[in-house]
């Protein structure tokens, strides 16, 4: 993300909005009043819950601003030590967004995710480098445990909550 999307606080400039791209994004869905990037949070829970570190590429500040749109270059490090970046990008869930995760419920017999999901009044778009992308993954499974909503697979019509994300970042078993 070029810096002239952002102000001297690092916060995305309204008129710069509809210039934020995330390809084939993962997206979570979250109980938040506001697009705020809060950092400390999703640290803590990284940490206590992941065994993950996680850092924002520059500083967000915030003062009494409560936008509806922000995104930020989060750094992710996991076990191995080594930081992968993805952009994140949080915006007010939509009607489109909502149905969709309502369609997904249906089809995956996800009880409850699409009410869930409904309950949420904004939405983070997680960047995905490649369809099984494990990075994107675990930052959706912070993202969704902090603040307490489903995550949404568009490319595989998948509606999820953190239990299952947590059960497809556990390695598979070798085989005997």
């Amino acid at each position: 993300m070029g810096d002239d999307l952002f102000d001297e606080d690092g916060l995305l400039r309204p008129e710069r909005v509809r210039d934020v791209a995330v390809g084939d994004p993962l997206l979570v869905f979250l109980q938040r009043v506001d697009a705020r990037i809060e950092i400390a949070p999703l640290a803590q829970q990284a940490a206590r819950f992941f065994r993950t570190k996680i850092g924002l590429m520059a500083p967000k500040r915030y003062g009494e601003r409560s936008p509806s749109h922000d995104a930020a270059s989060v750094v992710v490090a996991g076990d191995e030590g080594r930081g992968e970046p993805r952009t994140i990008f949080l915006r007010p869930a939509q009607d489109a967004d909502w149905l969709e995760a309502e369609r997904f419920e249906i089809e995956r017999s996800a009880t409850g995710l699409g009410g869930l999901a409904r309950r949420c009044r904004f939405v983070a778009e997680i960047e995905r480098t490649e369809a099984g992308d494990r990075v994107a993954l675990l930052l959706a499974a912070i993202i969704a445990s902090t603040w307490l909503g489903p995550i949404m697979d568009r490319t595989n019509r998948d509606l999820f909550g953190v239990k299952t994300a947590r059960l497809r970042l556990t390695p598979a078993p070798p085989s005997a």
